[in-house]
């Protein structure tokens, strides 16, 4: 019996795809090479641009994060200061001995100012409640400290006693904490009653001529060194007002702020980026000084916040 060859059920399903695949060639239904690469273009682009908005929302987020970081930094400082300055002990509240008490004022080796008073607020809980707690703020590298020590209900020479806080050592009962970082200036300017500006930095100048404008002068205290009391108060206040015997109404504090991990991109040979301020708001100033600073990152400029608060003396 004769067996005839047939071909197997692999190449009959073969022949049927080869036969599909060549209709479909023939007919013009396949992808050219052309729209190929076309269609791969498209989606290096697609890609290209998902990158980039990628990239952007997260510049926008680290830069707004950079803000708040500023902003939280600075108000801070500028709360914990005027929450204080409402407390503070003053001549009217005190008898004639002492009516020249007020808030004394310097500025550090480092350049920065440094604020001294007496305030009616408690020590820590649990401590036995001091007459006054005498308060200093100063700054150094890129924080602002809080430092206050206790005044005793003994202590006569209250002026003296101002500058508890600011001696080294501390008193006992004294203590200090940071209260901020990521501060690149502090800066304190004093509004006088008569509408001018006047610069702590100034009273530091040794060629001042004696006496000081009567908005200040100069005291020495014991363990903490010279300082300038910046409002004796004087009644009445004298008219017409002038910049000579104009008394301080107010002290205009201000900082710059940026947040610390884009502190680290400075080079801290261009520190500090901004002087002690002179003749005007120290934001005015700052902002103009900015302006001139070329040579920082892109990233650094934009962090950069500045801040300030007036707080009433009179």
């Amino acid at each position: 019996m004769m067996r005839l060859n047939t071909p197997g059920r692999a190449d009959c399903m073969w022949d049927i795809r080869k036969s599909r695949l060549t209709r479909i060639l023939n007919s013009g239904d396949a992808f050219s090479l052309i729209e190929l690469l076309v269609s791969m273009a498209v989606m290096m682009l697609l890609l290209v641009l998902v990158a980039q908005i990628s990239q952007m929302t997260l510049q926008t987020s680290r830069a707004t994060t950079s803000q708040m970081d500023g902003t939280e930094s600075a108000r801070k400082v500028l709360d914990s200061l005027s929450r204080d300055m409402n407390l503070m002990v003053s001549g009217p509240r005190l008898n004639a001995a002492t009516s020249g008490l007020s808030v004394l004022g310097r500025i550090t080796p480092g350049g920065s100012p440094e604020l001294a008073f007496l305030t009616t607020g408690r020590g820590a809980a649990g401590s036995t409640s001091p007459r006054f707690l005498a308060v200093s703020y100063s700054a150094t590298n890129d924080v602002v400290r809080r430092v206050h020590a206790p005044v005793d209900w003994n202590d006569t020479n209250l002026v003296d006693a101002l500058g508890l806080a600011a001696q080294t050592p501390l008193p006992v009962g004294g203590g200090g904490s940071e209260l901020a970082g990521g501060i690149l200036q502090f800066g304190v300017v004093l509004l006088l009653e008569d509408g001018s500006i006047a610069s702590l930095a100034d009273l530091e100048n040794p060629a001042l001529p004696p006496p000081l404008p009567g908005w200040g002068r100069r005291v020495n205290l014991p363990g903490s060194g010279s300082w300038t009391l910046l409002q004796p108060v004087r009644y009445p206040a004298p008219a017409p007002l002038n910049a000579a015997n104009a008394r301080t109404a107010s002290l205009l504090v201000a900082v710059a702020t940026i947040d610390e991990r884009t502190y680290r991109l400075i080079p801290p040979g261009d520190l500090p980026l901004f002087p002690q301020p002179t003749t005007a708001d120290p934001r005015t100033e700052w902002e103009a000084k900015l302006a001139t600073l070329d040579r920082l990152p892109a990233p650094v400029r934009s962090a950069i916040r500045f801040h300030s608060v007036a707080i009433p003396l009179l």
